[in-house]
């Protein structure tokens, strides 16, 4: 058996290409199907009100037939060799196309182009919807919803957000100024059809829908309400207003701290809460028609302010920012001055407290300082010279070591040294007189042996007028 055949139990060869061949000719005739299947039974459309609906017309076509939607009844729209429905001037049968203007919620349904046998060229179903159209306002600006509507055809309502109540604006062409609502008020008629409002509040949040003399919807406008946002900063001391454009029974303020998503209320219904607006942000007073003022704002004010209407719209928003105290440094050069300034007049005062105490003493040592004799240095010759004994006792209370012991056999011979200072003049020595330590000179007790004392005269200071001098000769001495 070749490999490139298959031989099936009918004795036939079955080659792989007559078998793509094949399946290719059940594809397309699929394909075919679902087309036919889509161009006859399966379309399907959604057109806008006031739009213009077509459909082709073969040479085969005699016959297009129309079943309205959610209703059975069928009717004949056109046939060949018949003139079209004068009654409705909306058709039209241009070249091979046939022509539906001014498409209403009535139009919605299905359309069948037929054939003299009466077997259907082409089948459209369409679904005539509204015309849609959203708008974003804030509180203050304006909005206009006009439609291409003859005016006696014309008719406005309003649907207030989270709300199924209607609220009829125009209707037949007439502004219902005692119908529209008194939260969502200003508005002016246009001409065909048609309203303006140059000053939308918060309240005008929600649905208007625009309909024919049928009860058809022609244009449904949907209108978001943002609300205002401020910005401020302030320091603390500073005041800040919040104020907006609300009936005084539909104002309510809120405040957020920073940080914070717990709810304060300072006025409700336009009512101050002075029971609850915080302990720590106070001082708010009641403005008219809607709104607060504070004139010494503290730290803890810092945070949010929402303004709601009476329906839960937030219609303000402000954001308040507290700047820090500064640190002022002129305070720091004040009180460095203040300081520096209480230093002087201390250091001064004690100045002179210590000035005159030390004048008193001053005063008190001058006379025992002129009453002592100034001590005067002669120069000597050969021996040292050495106060007297009895001017060298120790003071009073004084103890001092005991001498150490002496022999005299080696005699002490003290000779003049050759490089003698040469000879002072006398020196007088300053007010207090210098006390040289007492050094005791032992005295030997023979009676053969001199010492030769030669040096300064100490004048007594009980006897001025006499002068003493006492001289010891000797060319030994035994110790100092």
């Amino acid at each position: 058996m070749n490999s490139g055949h298959v031989e099936l139990f009918t004795g036939r060869r079955f080659s792989p290409d007559a078998g793509l061949r094949f399946l290719s000719r059940k594809m397309m005739r699929v394909l075919l199907f679902l087309v036919c299947c889509f161009c006859v039974g399966l379309s399907y459309d959604e057109e806008e009100y006031g739009s213009t609906l077509r459909l082709v017309m073969l040479r085969k076509a005699h016959f297009i037939e129309f079943t309205q939607k959610h209703n059975s009844t069928m009717r004949i729209l056109w046939q060949r060799d018949f003139p079209l429905d004068r009654r409705d001037s909306r058709q039209k049968v241009i070249g091979f196309f046939y022509m539906l203007s001014n498409l209403t919620q009535e139009d919605s349904g299905h359309y069948v182009v037929r054939d003299s046998n009466r077997t259907p060229l082409s089948t459209k179903t369409i679904e005539v919807v509204a015309t849609s159209r959203s708008y974003t306002r804030s509180p203050g600006e304006s909005l206009t919803v006009t439609f291409d509507l003859e005016p006696h055809s014309c008719n406005i309502f309003f649907y207030p957000k989270g709300s199924y109540e209607e609220t009829e604006i125009v209707l037949q062409g007439r502004l219902q100024t005692y119908s529209y609502g008194q939260d969502c008020r200003g508005f002016v008629h246009l001409k065909p059809c048609g309203i303006l409002n140059e000053d939308l509040k918060l309240s005008c949040q929600g649905r208007f829908e625009v309909r024919d003399s049928n009860g058809n919807t022609a244009l449904v406008v949907s209108l978001e309400m943002d609300a205002i946002s401020r910005s401020y900063t302030r320091s603390p001391g500073e005041s800040l207003t919040v104020t907006f454009d609300l009936e005084p029974h539909s104002c309510n303020i809120f405040f957020y701290p920073e940080g914070s998503y717990e709810e304060t209320e300072i006025v409700l219904q336009g009512r101050l809460q002075t029971y609850s607006y915080g302990q720590d942000c106070r001082g708010f007073v009641n403005l008219k028609p809607c709104g607060i003022l504070n004139e010494d704002l503290k730290l803890s004010c810092r945070g949010r302010f929402e303004v709601r209407d009476s329906n839960g719209n937030t219609a303000l928003v402000v954001s308040l920012e507290m700047d820090e105290p500064e640190f002022d440094d002129s305070k720091i050069g004040i009180g460095f001055g203040v300081f520096l300034l209480i230093i002087s007049c201390c250091t001064w005062v004690i100045q002179c407290c210590c000035g005159k105490s030390s004048s008193k003493k001053e005063t008190s040592e001058t006379p025992e300082a002129e009453a002592e004799p100034a001590v005067h240095y002669h120069e000597y010759d050969r021996e040292p010279v050495g106060p007297r004994p009895e001017h060298l006792s120790p003071p009073p209370d004084t103890h001092y070591p005991a001498p150490p012991s002496y022999t005299l056999t080696d005699p002490l011979i003290h000779n003049p040294p050759m490089d003698v200072p040469p000879s002072y003049s006398e020196v007088s020595v300053p007010v207090e007189r210098a006390e040289a330590p007492a050094v005791p000179i032992p005295i030997p007790s023979e009676p053969d042996q001199r010492f030769e004392l030669k040096g300064m005269n100490f004048p007594s200071a009980l006897d001025a007028g006499s002068a003493l001098s006492d001289v010891y000769s000797s060319d030994k001495i035994n110790s100092l």
